[in-house]
């Protein structure tokens, strides 16, 4: 029996428009989305993601590179505002959570991101998360697993009995080499079918 979800947020709990963003970025600093998304891929997205940026640093990185001044509240909003909420996969978690399973958001993001998210209640079906700008590692690395596996143990569920779903077939593949069950995510329904399958039965959610 499943005792524990471990869910990726980003294209599961949340979709999100990485285009979207590097054009907010890119009307802040008055240039193109593309120099921004180059410049965001170069230096910004993996320092970020582990926790090596601080968010005043990345300010103040931004304004240098661009040469621009930007207030830190639009900013943090030009690259949190990318996510809406798949409310099927929420009424999954929240199911999930009244038949007494654990439900851990497990993903790679920096914490403009998830302040974002906490604000608009897309990690309110979570009991607990881990986060690669926590842990100072990014998935499929050993370090994140690791994370997830101790959070996991101190809700006294072993890897083996934890699900675990990503939209990335290869961070599944390294969850399961790592002992956890677990499936590429595809849509709610397809979630619901691989619970109930093994033994969790939960009604979709068809609003």
């Amino acid at each position: 029996m499943i005792a524990a979800l471990l869910v990726d947020l980003g294209n599961v709990v949340v979709p999100f428009d990485h285009d979207r963003m590097w054009h907010q970025m890119g009307s802040l600093a008055g240039v193109p989305a593309a120099v921004v998304r180059r410049a965001w891929e170069a230096s910004m997205f993996d320092a970020l993601e582990r926790g090596k940026l601080a968010d005043d640093e990345f300010h103040r990185g931004f304004e240098s590179t661009f040469e621009v001044s930007v207030a830190s509240d639009d900013l943090a909003m030009a690259v949190g505002d990318i996510f809406t909420i798949d409310r099927q996969v929420v009424a999954v978690l929240d199911q999930a959570r009244r038949a007494g399973v654990a439900t851990v958001g497990f993903s790679n993001t920096c914490a403009l991101h998830v302040r974002h998210l906490g604000a608009m209640g897309a990690l309110d079906q979570l009991d607990e998360l881990v986060l690669s700008y926590e842990v100072g590692a990014r998935k499929p690395e050993d370090a994140m697993f690791a994370a997830a596996a101790a959070r996991l143990a101190d809700l006294g569920v072993a890897p083996g009995a934890c699900f675990y779903t990503d939209d990335i077939a290869a961070y599944v593949e390294a969850g399961r080499r790592r002992g956890f069950d677990g499936e590429v995510f595809t849509g709610a329904g397809d979630l619901i079918a691989s619970l109930r399958i093994r033994g969790l039965s939960l009604v979709p959610d068809d609003t």
